[in-house]
């Protein structure tokens, strides 16, 4: 059964998510504007507010982007990952997104990627920045240490 995401437009719901982006992404994220081309996805968990939130702009260009995608750790591994991604996709596909959707995922060297839910989705591996996330300062994977994370660049073509 499809799961079924809200967006996110309140000022408490806002917060809630950019709490939820700093605990699982270690940064301080910020979330796109409401401004019709950009998307806030979220979904609720009984008594934790916001337990998966990610987002989706139309670039000047017509391309689609993905970004700041975050499952709280307690929920992981039960494919809302997967599932952001697809109702990412399927949104920016209704907005007329006729380019290429990107996103960008880490993979730490300790094991940790976050490409998995991109991969389900059909995207493909087109480029790896060594040291991508390096301005992260409190890394989930990486932690204590500096973050050495690798920016993998992922490509879904229509």
């Amino acid at each position: 059964m499809p799961r079924s995401f809200a967006r996110i437009i309140s000022v408490k719901a806002r917060q809630e998510a950019t709490a939820l982006l700093h605990r699982c992404l270690g940064t301080d994220a910020n979330l796109p504007p409401c401004d019709g081309r950009s998307i806030i996805l979220g979904l609720q968990g009984y008594q934790l507010g916001t337990i998966a939130v990610a987002t989706a702009t139309v670039l000047p260009d017509g391309t689609g982007s993905l970004a700041n995608a975050a499952v709280h750790p307690e929920f992981q591994g039960r494919g809302i990952g997967t599932d952001l991604v697809e109702a990412r996709v399927n949104w920016l596909r209704s907005m007329g997104v006729t380019k290429a959707i990107v996103s960008e995922a880490w993979a730490s060297r300790h094991g940790v990627n976050a490409a998995k839910p991109l991969v389900r989705n059909g995207f493909q591996l087109v480029r790896i920045n060594e040291k991508g996330f390096a301005w992260c300062k409190d890394c989930p994977a990486c932690r204590p240490n500096a973050c050495e994370c690798d920016a993998w660049i992922y490509e879904l073509r229509k």
